[in-house]
């Protein structure tokens, strides 16, 4: 197994980005944003609420200090959607909402799985940036997550998804914070996650932040990112707060290998997604790097061993290769074919040192995934809904499946993903620059994080979209390159001098 270099969160973040909703396939691969159908079951009180949170101290991430507030707008606007948010009076939104708004209030609460109302104690601490500890367990009040979407208030889903937040945006942000240097906003993400995590190491894939609720589902992906970013944060600045938060989610992870050696989705399915697998891959080899450098070499050789045993099990039962061809399917009996999971896949060949692999993981997403001649439209219709954002590009960018009936959708996060990936198999970023440059500019003089695609789509098997600036699209945008809010920054062609940069 090579290891030629530290793969640490930062250069992690080049790997696509999961959801975390259930897709109609066996394997829930879970790429893409997230779909509303994961929070349907988030009032269940399932086994995890009998367990116990490790606790901890939290602050906001927009803190009160000018000196340490993020520079740039769109870390600000990052640092900005930590926290919860007062859903807007019906009184005060748009005139065409506030019928709908008016039927649906007094039952907002079983609308949107939180309830609605802001406890004092939570109010006092965002107004003052205080530490505050987090109960370990029980009522949780305000949570310092993101909050994945920032939803127009005319929109249907407003009251549904306005404040929750999945545990792979925190991860992923906190990544896009340690990457441009904001060392404080990154640690106040993760303390969060490390306040949540249960002492078994697993945590749940969403909550909504005002009241604290969680979703009822643990899935392995969403253990792996906030292990990957309990590792980098540690590497990166040379800490080691998080190590045993890192080391519970590893070993929550490997108890959840199948007969097989692979890790299954979660507890509670047999399922195996190939992007959980190749996500836990890293993070195993990452922590087992830090171990090393912490000065416990018997524990990394151990999470070093079970990562061998992961790629035997990644290659032989979740790589297609085909002549001169090959990509990953979504995961075991499951041939859905993600963008996000090639994307992971070129940078796992990549760190093995099968250059050759790699290349083909890429080519196979260029020539499978690449679409243009896009416009976003308004749309007045309840599954199509988009009545804020209008733009006629044409646009270009790259879809996120391919699959019977996969959704048709410029998707950002992909694009993003493409465009860092590119530079790994040394590949010009100039026409993806312009892409995604002409993208940004829809929502970028409003000092937003980009819109996560150009159209809503929320009748799909297998994922949610909306026309909304999202957590992830405005992380991957730090990530993929664009280190300014000006121009995209095109880093070197040689990998080896790309990741001494992100690290």
């Amino acid at each position: 197994m090579a290891r030629s270099s530290r793969f640490s969160l930062v250069a992690i973040a080049v790997i696509a980005a999961f959801a975390v909703g259930p897709v109609a396939s066996s394997a829930a691969a879970e790429p893409g944003p997230h779909p509303a159908v994961s929070v349907a079951k988030a009032k269940k009180k399932g086994k995890s609420k009998q367990r116990t949170r490790l606790g901890g101290k939290v602050r906001n991430a927009w803190p009160e200090s000018g000196k340490r507030r993020p520079k740039t707008a769109l870390t600000r606007w990052l640092a900005r959607q930590v926290g919860p948010r007062k859903p807007l009076a019906c009184g005060k939104r748009p005139k065409a909402a506030r019928a709908k708004c008016a039927r649906r209030k007094g039952r907002a609460s079983a609308a949107a799985f939180a309830p609605l109302a802001m406890t004092a104690a939570a109010a006092k601490r965002i107004s003052s940036g205080e530490r505050v500890n987090i109960v370990p367990s029980g009522d949780l009040g305000g949570l310092e997550l993101i909050r994945s979407f920032d939803i127009p208030a005319d929109d249907p889903s407003y009251d549904r998804l306005l404040n929750w937040s999945w545990t792979y945006d925190s991860a992923v942000v906190a990544t896009a914070f340690a990457a441009v240097g904001l060392q404080d906003q990154s640690a106040r993400l993760l303390d969060q996650l490390a306040a949540l995590q249960y002492k078994d190491g697993s945590i749940e894939m969403a909550f909504e932040v005002r009241s604290g609720e969680s979703s009822s589902q643990i899935r392995a992906g969403s253990v792996a990112w906030s292990g990957i970013g309990f590792v980098d944060y540690d590497a990166q600045f040379g800490d080691r707060r998080y190590v045993d938060n890192a080391r519970r989610a590893a070993d929550y992870l490997l108890s959840l290998r199948n007969e097989s050696g692979l890790v299954r989705g979660g507890p509670d399915v047999e399922w195996v997604s190939t992007q959980h697998n190749l996500i836990t891959t890293i993070f195993l080899m990452n922590l087992a790097q830090r171990l090393d450098e912490l000065g416990d070499p018997d524990a990394a050789a151990g999470y070093r061993e079970a990562a061998a045993k992961l790629i035997e099990g990644i290659d032989s039962q979740l790589l297609i290769r085909d002549k001169e061809s090959a990509h990953f399917r979504q995961g075991v009996d499951d041939d859905v074919v993600p963008l996000d999971t090639q994307a992971i896949g070129t940078i796992y060949a990549f760190f093995r040192g099968d250059g050759e692999l790699a290349k083909q993981l890429y080519e196979f997403a260029l020539q499978n995934f690449a679409i243009g001649k896009r416009s976003i439209k308004e749309s007045q219709a309840k599954a199509t809904y988009n009545m804020t954002y209008a733009a006629e590009g044409p646009f270009a960018g790259f879809r996120p499946y391919l699959g019977r009936r996969a959704p048709d959708v410029l998707w950002f996060e992909g694009t993003a993903e493409m465009r860092l990936v590119s530079t790994f198999v040394g590949e010009s970023t100039e026409q993806l620059d312009a892409d995604m440059n002409e993208w940004w500019a829809v929502t970028r003089k409003q000092g937003l994080a980009p819109l996560g695609a150009d159209r809503t789509v929320t009748n799909n098997r297998y994922n949610e979209y909306h026309v909304w600036p999202t957590a992830a699209a405005g992380a991957w945008t730090v990530l993929s390159g664009a280190s300014t809010d000006v121009e995209w920054a095109t880093p070197p062609q040689d990998p080896q001098q790309i990741l001494s940069l992100l690290r």
